[in-house]
């Protein structure tokens, strides 16, 4: 038996269903995560991929299923354990704050100075994160998030609202 299959995933969730008022929003879904590479998850609007990464990411409880870092239960992906990270389809920055202490309040010191480098978001620093365009706004959330120390990231469609661009320096 060749290696990668004997592998066990980094992250797997089994038989995850989600019931809102009685009704069935996901149900008995599987999903494993390798330790590389890039995995996407693809469907319809509305058939529930935004609620299925928050429930991975643990912002809305699963009704039923079960999940495993390395092959140990857990109760969810994100914790204390720099496991996860998710870019949410909504704008998760308060509007009140400046750009850089955005920057600084999400991302340690190193991550803060490669992600100061985009002449984009430098521009930016002194401004309130409200006064963003929608497109800028989701870039700075995009590279904030990726720049995380993190072992998963999720991204919730990145690319709403980004102009091409842009989406080419992500």
């Amino acid at each position: 038996m060749r290696k990668e299959y004997m592998e066990i995933p980094m992250f797997k969730a089994e038989e995850i269903s989600l019931n809102i008022n009685e009704q069935s929003s996901l149900h008995g879904v599987y999903f494993s995560l390798k330790p590389t590479g890039i995995t996407g998850i693809l469907g319809r609007s509305g058939s529930g991929k935004s609620v299925f990464l928050e429930i991975l990411f643990g912002t809305i409880k699963a009704s039923s299923g079960s999940f495993f870092w390395g092959g140990k239960p857990v109760k969810k992906l994100h914790c204390k354990k720099r496991r996860a990270a998710l870019l949410p389809a909504f704008s998760f920055l308060p509007g009140w704050i400046t750009v850089e202490k955005a920057i600084r309040y999400c991302l340690n010191k190193e991550a803060s100075k490669k992600i100061s480098t985009f002449p984009l978001i430098k521009a930016r620093f002194p401004q309130k994160v409200k006064t963003l365009s929608r497109g800028e706004l989701r870039f700075l959330e995009i590279m904030i998030v990726i720049k995380m120390d993190k072992k998963v990231i999720l991204l919730d469609d990145p690319f709403s609202g980004l102009a091409p661009m842009k989406i080419e320096l992500v």
